[in-house]
């Protein structure tokens, strides 16, 4: 088996010059590439679907794990932790902060809106836009932020309308710079007499965003 490869070749045993040796070492680097590609290529694949069952649901597991030890706290720094875990999990935990939009606590809703903005998860933006009405004002402006990130479009009228209610400079100053993010023409004349504003960092954060769209 070692030998006929070279002996096809050179018709020779063993290499007797410096090419026949570059040859040899050619020929059986060919040969381990082939036996590689046909390993590769036809090995036994049918327990990948298993494989990957398995892995599903040892995910999910993980996830409900997380989901428990949420419900036994109210301690703002273990939920975020929880939170911080669960988004470990990338793509896979969107689903799950966005169900938890809908949880009771304030810092869940909280949380979940940022991890949300941090993963890019244009899927949520529906799901965001209720909570710039949420009662409590936290909850609020991260909604107004995460979906300055988001850039959503469809975000443009409803955080407009929020402005039509009284509403305290953070939460205008959030709204404004969500709207410079998101870059709609829609919101020109708004930021325009957001620049007259009664505070200087709302005044700023409109002309930021006019400067953007």
């Amino acid at each position: 088996v070692l030998l006929f490869p070279f002996r096809l070749i050179f018709r020779k045993d063993w290499p007797e010059t410096r090419g026949q040796v570059a040859g040899a070492v050619l020929i059986y680097t060919c040969c381990l590439m082939v036996i590689s590609l046909i390993w590769i290529d036809f090995g036994d694949k049918k327990d990948i679907p298993a494989r990957r069952i398995a892995n599903i649901s040892h995910l999910q597991d993980e996830i409900h794990s997380i989901l428990i030890e949420l419900q036994r706290t109210d301690s703002r720094k273990q939920l975020y932790d929880q939170i911080t875990a669960l988004k470990s999990y990338q793509k896979e935990a969107i689903p799950t902060f966005i169900i938890l939009l809908r949880n009771s606590n304030t810092d869940i809703r909280e949380f979940s809106l940022q991890a949300l903005s941090e993963l890019q998860a244009s899927s949520a933006i529906g799901s965001v836009i209720p909570l710039l009405n949420d009662p409590e004002y936290r909850v609020r402006r991260e909604a107004a932020s995460t979906l300055g990130n988001l850039k959503a479009e469809s975000a443009v009228a409803p955080l407009m309308k929020v402005l039509e209610n009284p509403t305290n400079g953070g939460m205008r100053y959030a709204v404004y710079t969500a709207l410079g993010k998101i870059r709609s023409d829609k919101a020109w004349e708004v930021l325009v007499s957001a620049t007259m504003d009664t505070i200087w960092y709302v005044q700023n954060a409109a002309r930021n965003a006019l400067y953007k769209i």
